[in-house]
């Protein structure tokens, strides 16, 4: 084989994450590797994302690209019997490479039942653990029987570019949540996405650190159980450090936290009296627009004078975007 030399790889970065900026999150797996068969050509490859809790791994998702009909499923049900995914989780971030021949052929049930079955013959496989939310990756590439051993030039390379792979997909998947938390935010979110039991797919590199202002021992793979999330209804969550906001979106659940803000102290109410004063309206407008009585809107303002610290209509102004965001997440 030809050797791989650094402006291959280089390109293939770039490309990868030029892709999550362009391709659908759905797509970029299947794109990503396509790219990297380029690098280091392949028959197979699957890409599969886990859970590490207490000292076991849960898989909930498997991308297939080119695979024979049912080898996954097969690999599945040998779980037990995977020495090559011990042998790379055993060896965190680095790519082990395997031939069955060499590696496997001590387990007749593997060597008969999947390997030949399936001609699955040379193998790539690299295994990552996200330290903050010890959520776990995995990337086999795989060629098949009569095809040639990877080289260590190639296991090299795969080993530099499978980091790539994942924090491109990571942040192919995270653009469209910072798209639902507003790119004009008038203060910082941090976002992720979970299944509706609270399980952790993706997460934002600010995440952990918000999460651990309320939860200062919380690690993931879960969101804390008390937070309660639903995949069919929104929620929203003013603890002491933090605020939280979590909506359903295609079968997942998407959550964004900020730390907690003085606005959080209003109500729903004083909020919106809040928002609609910053906006210009006069007391009484603001009383036709949410039916109250004139008193009645001033008393909520005073409270809001209070709890934001400010004495006057006019310093509401400069809080506009806050409140207005503040809407619009009670709006979700």
């Amino acid at each position: 084989m030809p050797e791989i030399r650094a402006e291959a790889l280089d390109a293939c970065v770039i490309a990868l994450y030029r892709a999550s900026r362009e391709q659908g999150a759905d797509a970029f797996q299947g794109h990503a590797l396509e790219r990297l068969g380029e690098v280091v050509p392949f028959d197979y490859a699957v890409w599969s994302r886990a859970a590490l809790e207490d000292g076991t791994v849960s898989l909930y998702s498997a991308f297939e690209l080119r695979m024979p009909e049912g080898a996954v499923a097969a690999q599945a049900a040998m779980a037990e019997r995977d020495v090559l995914g011990a042998m790379a989780f055993a060896n965190l971030g680095r790519t082990v490479n395997a031939s069955h021949a060499a590696s496997l052929a001590d387990d007749p049930v593997v060597v008969d039942e999947l390997l030949r079955r399936f001609d699955l013959g040379h193998f790539l496989t690299t295994c990552l653990v996200d330290p903050f939310t010890s959520l776990v990756s995995s990337i086999t590439l795989m060629r098949r029987e009569a095809a040639p051993a990877f080289t260590e030039d190639e296991r090299a390379a795969k080993e530099r570019i499978t980091p790539h792979l994942v924090e491109a997909y990571t942040a192919a998947r995270l653009l469209r949540l910072l798209e639902w938390r507003g790119g004009d935010a008038p203060y910082p979110y941090a976002v992720a996405l979970c299944n509706g039991e609270g399980l952790l797919e993706f997460v934002s590199q600010e995440f952990a650190a918000l999460m651990r202002r309320e939860w200062p021992d919380w690690r993931g793979p879960r969101l804390p159980a008390s937070l309660k999330l639903s995949a069919k209804g929104s929620v929203r969550r003013v603890l002491s450090a933090i605020t939280l906001t979590a909506a359903p979106t295609a079968g997942a659940v998407a959550v964004r936290v900020r730390g907690r803000l003085p606005v959080d102290d209003l109500s729903a109410r004083e909020a919106e009296v809040a928002r609609l004063s910053a906006l210009g309206r006069s007391n009484k407008e603001i009383g036709q627009d949410l039916l109250l009585s004139p008193f009645t809107v001033r008393n909520h303002l005073d409270a809001v004078y209070r709890k934001l610290g400010v004495s006057k209509r006019s310093e509401l102004g400069t809080l506009l975007p806050e409140l207005e965001d503040l809407a619009s997440e009670r709006a979700d």
